[in-house]
């Protein structure tokens, strides 16, 4: 089961990506709305835009999405584009998170993470130096709260 997402994921100046996606007239369900499946396709596309901007790098392996997650918080409607923030959230041995908010007209419509594992076809690889450094780039922070 997934857990509550961070509230601080909800901030979008905290991520160091955006990128605006039109909607289409199929993404819509009969409830007039965009259909979560529509949203998931959203928030890979995304994904991907900020992938080929940011961190595309030679060292890593073969790179595989092991969970993805989301949160709606309000219903997305056609034909309005949503407003999609973007940044690495966190980063491990093999694997870092990249989380996602989806805005339309300033108002937060889901948030995502998705996990990510650095592999080599067929198990996690650790990540280059190389790369730990791309992603830190382009993380995203959350200051500890002062004692």
């Amino acid at each position: 089961m997934a857990k509550p997402f961070d509230p601080r994921l909800l901030e979008l100046e905290r991520y160091p990506y955006l990128i605006d996606i039109a909607t289409r007239f199929a993404d819509m369900d009969v409830n007039g709305h965009i259909n979560n499946v529509a949203m998931a396709a959203v928030f890979e596309d995304a994904r991907a835009r900020f992938d080929f901007t940011h961190c595309m790098h030679d060292s890593r392996g073969v790179v595989m999405t092991v969970a993805t997650y989301i949160d709606y918080t309000a219903q997305a409607h056609y034909p309005h584009p949503l407003t999609m923030a973007v940044g690495v959230s966190s980063i491990g041995k093999s694997s870092w998170v990249i989380s996602g908010l989806a805005l339309q007209e300033d108002v937060t419509r889901a948030v995502c993470r998705a996990t990510m594992v650095n592999t080599d076809g067929t198990r996690p690889k650790a990540l280059s130096e190389g790369m730990r450094e791309m992603l830190a780039s382009v993380q995203m922070h959350f200051p500890q709260p002062q004692i």
